[in-house]
Order: C-alpha cells, then sequence, then structure tokens
C-alpha cells in the first residue's frame, strides 16, 4: 500500500513526462522567437551557390562596389562561425573597410553552416574538416577566379579557416594564392594546455541542432551580464560598440559531431593530419611558400606566443610578417581569440595594417574585363536610385528624352545589299507565279469565311482581310502590267487583270471558269508550257458531262426492260400455230 507522502510509480513518471514535455515546447517557442527577433541579414545583392565536385551547394557571398573590378579576396571563417565574422558588426566590419578600399571581397560558408545543402541521402552532420579542406576551398577559389578573371586570389582566415589555408598551400600549392593573411590561427596545438572531453563531444554529436540552439539562447544573457562564453575564448571589455545579441545569435552555427571529433583529437593528440592521415600539416608549416601575414592575440588559450613566433621566423619566404595585437604592442586592450575580430579599435589595429600588407603584395596580372559568361549584369548590385525607379514601375518605361534623342539621331546608313541578276526566262514567269500565290491566298481566307459563317460566328476581321488581301492583288497587278506588254505570257496576265479587276467580294466558282475557257481558247504560245495546271483544267470535261450521260443511259435501260416481254411472245405464238396446223 502507498501512504499518504508517497506517489504512483505511473503518476511520477506522467509527471516527469509532462515536464520534460513543457520545457521542449517552451524551448522551441524561445527559439522560434529569438529567429523572429534577429533574423539573418546579408547586405549584398551578389550570392552565388557554388556547387562542389561532391555535390554539395555552399554560400557564396560577393561584395564590393557598384561594378568595381578590384582585387578579389576571399574570406574564411572559423569553428563553428561562418561568414557574419566578416560583414558585422554593420558599418564597422573588416569586409565594408576593404571594400571601402577597392577591394572585390567573397565570403563562403563552408559546408555544416545552416545555409550549406547536402547532396541526395547526405546531411549535414556528414561534414568534415577533410571535406572542407578537399572540396570547398577548390571550388571557391575556382568560381571566384573564373567570375574575375585573374590568375591569383588574397586569402583572409580566422582561427579554423586560417589553418585551411596552410593545409590546402600543402595540398595544392600556393599558385592561385597572392598572400594571405590568418587571425588567431592554431599552429597544431603542440604545447598548449586545452584539452576537450571526449565525452562532449559525444553528446554534441547526439542533437547538433538542439546544442546549437542552446547555444545561441545562452547568448542574449551572456551579453546581458557580459561575460564570455567558455567555448569562445573572448574579451567582454575588447567588442566594439554594435556587436550586439543579433550579430552573436547569426553568427553561431551547430556543432558538427564529425568536425569536433577531429578537431578534439587534434587538440588532445597534439597532432594535424588532414587527407585522411595523408596530409601532416605541422610538419609541412615550414615549407610555406607565398606572402604571409599572421595576427594573434595576447589572450589566446590555443596558441602559444613563443610557439607562434618560432613559426614565422622559421617560414623560407621572406615576404612574412607577424602582429601579436596586445597593451605591451601599443593596443588598446589585450586581445582574446575570437574578438581580434570585433575589437573595439580594431579598425586602427587590426583592419589598417592588414590593407596595407594587401596594398604592398598587389596582384600584377589584372584582366580588362570579366570574362564571358558571368552574372554580373544580372545581379551587380543597384544604386539606391535604381531600386527605387525599378520598385515604383518608373524603370519600365519610355522616357521622353530617350524618345527625343533616338529621333534626332540619324539611322546609320546600312551598305545596300548585292542584286542578283534576273534572267528573262525568270521575269516571264514572274506574273503566273504572283497569279498562283494569289489565288491559294484568296481561296483559304475565303474558307476561313465560310468556316465562320457556318458557325454563326460574326468576324469582321475576316472580310477585313479579305478586302486587304484583295487590295493587296490589284497592287501586285498594276506592278505587273508593264511586265506583261514585254514578255509573251499573256494567256496568264489576261485572267490576271480580270480578276483583280473584280469586286473585293470573295469570286464566286461560275466566274473562274470563264477565264479557263478562254485561255483554251486562245491559240497555243509558248507560255502554255509554263502553266500545264491550266490546260489540263481545260482538256477535262466540264463536271455536268457525266451526270447528262448517267440520265440518258437510264431511260435506254428502261426501254430494254420493256422489250423483252415481247420479245418472249413471239416464239411461243409461233408453237401454238404449229400445234394447230
Amino acid at each position: 500500500m502507498l501512504t499518504g507522502g508517497e506517489l504512483d510509480p505511473i503518476t511520477l513518471g506522467l509527471s516527469i513526462f509532462t515536464g520534460c514535455l513543457l520545457l521542449f515546447v517552451l524551448a522551441l517557442s524561445y527559439s522560434s522567437l529569438l529567429v523572429s527577433l534577429f533574423p539573418e541579414r546579408v547586405r549584398t545583392n551578389e550570392v552565388y551557390n557554388i556547387t562542389t565536385d561532391d555535390l554539395w551547394r555552399l554560400r557564396l557571398c560577393r561584395y564590393r562596389r557598384d561594378r568595381s573590378r578590384g582585387e578579389p579576396i576571399l574570406l574564411v571563417h572559423g569553428l563553428n562561425g561562418n561568414q557574419h565574422s566578416f560583414i558585422n558588426p554593420p558599418g564597422k566590419s573588416l569586409v565594408e573597410h576593404l571594400v571601402a578600399k577597392g577591394y572585390d571581397c567573397w565570403t563562403l560558408d563552408l559546408r555544416g553552416c545552416r545555409s550549406s545543402v547536402a547532396p541526395f541521402e547526405r546531411n549535414i552532420t556528414d561534414a568534415t574538416i577533410d571535406d572542407q579542406l578537399m572540396q570547398d576551398l577548390p571550388a571557391a577559389i575556382r568560381h571566384i577566379l573564373k567570375t574575375t578573371g585573374y590568375e591569383k586570389v588574397h586569402y583572409i582566415g580566422h582561427s579554423l579557416g586560417g589553418m585551411l589555408l596552410y593545409a590546402y598551400a600543402l595540398q595544392f600549392g600556393s599558385k592561385h594564392i597572392a598572400s594571405g593573411v590568418t587571425l588567431a590561427a592554431p599552429l597544431g596545438f603542440e604545447g598548449t594546455e586545452v584539452r576537450r572531453s571526449n565525452g562532449l563531444v559525444f553528446l554534441l554529436g547526439l542533437f547538433p541542432s538542439v546544442w546549437g540552439n542552446v547555444a545561441r539562447g545562452v547568448v542574449p544573457f551572456a551579453m546581458g551580464m557580459n561575460t564570455s562564453l567558455g567555448a569562445f575564448p573572448i574579451n567582454m571589455k575588447n567588442l566594439m560598440i554594435g556587436v550586439n545579441t543579433s550579430v552573436v545569435h547569426n553568427l553561431l552555427e551547430d556543432p558538427l559531431p564529425k568536425v569536433m571529433h577531429q578537431f578534439v583529437y587534434w587538440v588532445n593528440m597534439k597532432t594535424w593530419r588532414m587527407n585522411a592521415g595523408q596530409l601532416d600539416v605541422k610538419d609541412g608549416l615550414a615549407s610555406l611558400d607565398f606572402p604571409l601575414m599572421a595576427l594573434y592575440a595576447q589572450v589566446d588559450p590555443f596558441i602559444p606566443l613563443p610557439k607562434a613566433r618560432e613559426f614565422v621566423s622559421a617560414l623560407p619566404h621572406e615576404d612574412k610578417e607577424i602582429v601579436i595585437c596586445s597593451k605591451e604592442n601599443g593596443c588598446e586592450q589585450d586581445y582574446g581569440h575570437c574578438d581580434i575580430l570585433f575589437a573595439r579599435n580594431g579598425v586602427r589595429e587590426v583592419y589598417e595594417p592588414i590593407a596595407r600588407w594587401l596594398a604592398r603584395h598587389a596582384i600584377s596580372d589584372k584582366p580588362t574585363s570579366e570574362r564571358p559568361g558571368t552574372p554580373d549584369a544580372v545581379i551587380a548590385p543597384l544604386k539606391t536610385a535604381e531600386r527605387a525607379g525599378i520598385l515604383a514601375g518608373i524603370s519600365y518605361v519610355e522616357k521622353p528624352a530617350v524618345k527625343e534623342a533616338a529621333a534626332a539621331t540619324p539611322a546609320p546608313k546600312q551598305a545596300a545589299a548585292p542584286v542578283a541578276p534576273v534572267s528573262p526566262h525568270t521575269e516571264a514567269k514572274a506574273p503566273a507565279l504572283v497569279a498562283s500565290v494569289a489565288d491559294s491566298k484568296l481561296a483559304a481566307l475565303e474558307a476561313e469565311s465560310r468556316k465562320a459563317k457556318a458557325k454563326d460566328e460574326e468576324k469582321p476581321v475576316s472580310s477585313q482581310r479579305i478586302r486587304t488581301a484583295a487590295a493587296s492583288l490589284e497592287s501586285l497587278a498594276r506592278q505587273f502590267r508593264d511586265v506583261d506588254a514585254t514578255t509573251p505570257s499573256t494567256t496568264v496576265s489576261a485572267p490576271l487583270k480580270k480578276k483583280t479587276a473584280a469586286s473585293p467580294a470573295p469570286p464566286k466558282k461560275s466566274s473562274a471558269k470563264s477565264p479557263v475557257k478562254k485561255a483554251t481558247a486562245a491559240p497555243a504560245k509558248p507560255e502554255a508550257k509554263a502553266k500545264p495546271a491550266v490546260a489540263k483544267a481545260a482538256a477535262k470535261p466540264p463536271a455536268e458531262a457525266p451526270a447528262k450521260k448517267a440520265a440518258a443511259k437510264k431511260p435506254a435501260a428502261k426501254s430494254a426492260a420493256v422489250k423483252k416481254p415481247v420479245a418472249k411472245k413471239a416464239p411461243a405464238k409461233k408453237a401454238a400455230v404449229k400445234k394447230k396446223a
């Protein structure tokens, strides 16, 4: 028996289930509320959905001045981030600073972001860092080079984006890299004290979207209390004005199981191998052969500063630079791993050094124009006045000034086309051909008119068309009167003149017979061979002759039927006379 203070197990289970269900509904409602309060805004008209070789679709956005063809820059985000790392806060972002300098900036969302689309029978959670290296970067660089016409691009990568630059140069070479800029990019985690639990990675891999919504749901409280999240080392005091809840909410992506597992393996094992273990990036860092500018934060748990200085000094390329953002080096604050992109004084301490570096490494081979086949004319950024004109419908109305200018401008004279010589035989056949074409057109119009009358439909257009055709035939007849006078085709021109001189009403069948009879009565002339159809028609007997012959045959048949009995009775009478005799 249950005492008064005890609960039935079934009741307890229902209570727990109801509470969990209620929490789930509240969390879902809260997540939907955040999405509606902080919608994603991509401030460009040029958004490309590129397709990789393994059929993933990735979002690649282009930021530039109106139709400018500056040097292209590819910007790649870090772990659990997206392109909002470079385009926010509005008016103070790295992309807007470089666009103002005349550069053509391209921001890439790697596979696994919410904007990416997995191929058939695959999921976003299948994304790996190896795939981002082997598939995403080549597809993005290939598209940029094809669209802009340049042979090289500048590369800017934050955190994991910078690590992918090192791996890309080792795997594919630096042929298409004009210069590289990395911001807080780890160098293999050797010498770091950071460790991540495999159990945490397992839990994150069970429900990635749930944990992503949890992380984004905590952002408003963390921003309100001015505290940083443990998974994202950031100096909240160094954040730029304008970095608010909306910016951070759209910046965070869902944790990807395979990506997190691979990254945590590197952190715990102090190694860095990619492409299924075939590429040892850590051992190949000393052989990077392209111009590199590396920026590091003073307070970064992933990068020991002595290791960073050693890495840059060991690079074989002489064109290299290292920048450590700290108070000791003249910065306003000691930078963290994440706020290096959103520093309070980042324009002077981060953006300007990057712009000076890019200016010193300008791409020498510049194309005169973009290659054909690019969507530049379709999705180029519109000016404010052009956009307003399209929305108001003004752009679709031809302006009077344009009409006046077109009328005032004389049309360019075109060279006359060469006229082929016409033989006398062709000139002789011309009136006959015109007559036959005119007859066929009139017959078609007459048939159309009869169909309309049969259906009791009023079609004033048909009669008008017949009158117009008759008038045109009359004008054609006038044009060929001179030809008729000079050529021997008199048998054909005479019927044509008579037909065109008639009233505009459609000719009757009876009237069409008379020209044929006259044509047959006329003496034979050379033109008779040109119209065998008319001669055949004249040679045939009229349609009434067979009917008259059939009528004549019927009385003859009746008379024969009457005479038959008389013929039979005569022998019978003779036989009777013989018997009597």
